[in-house]
């Protein structure tokens, strides 16, 4: 079967590694998705009802899907764009080489 057709078996995949005790410490990507489409979709609303009495509601529902979203990142793959950048930004911080031309 072609491989887009077997997303059901991309989606069950999970993200991270077992843990010392064979236990799973992984998020799976369907977690991490939703909880992403949650964030879009509750900042989406937030603006739309910019300036009626369902701001403040609608931000503290926001705001802790956010932070939940921050908290579980470590947890998962995503976290690999701020490996990067670190690795980015130390790469830019150390000297040239002496020989090299820029």
């Amino acid at each position: 079967m072609p491989a887009f057709a077997r997303l059901d078996e991309v989606v069950l995949w999970s993200i991270s590694e077992t843990a010392a005790d064979g236990g799973s410490t992984a998020v799976p990507i369907t977690l991490m998705a939703a909880l992403l489409g949650v964030v879009a979709l509750t900042g989406l609303a937030l603006y739309a009802v910019t300036g009626t009495a369902l701001v403040a509601p609608l931000l503290a529902i926001h705001l802790a899907t956010v932070m939940v979203l921050f908290l579980l990142m470590p947890f998962s793959k995503m976290v690999h764009g701020f490996f990067r950048l670190a690795a980015l930004l130390a790469e830019a911080g150390k000297p040239a080489p002496a020989g090299s031309q820029p």
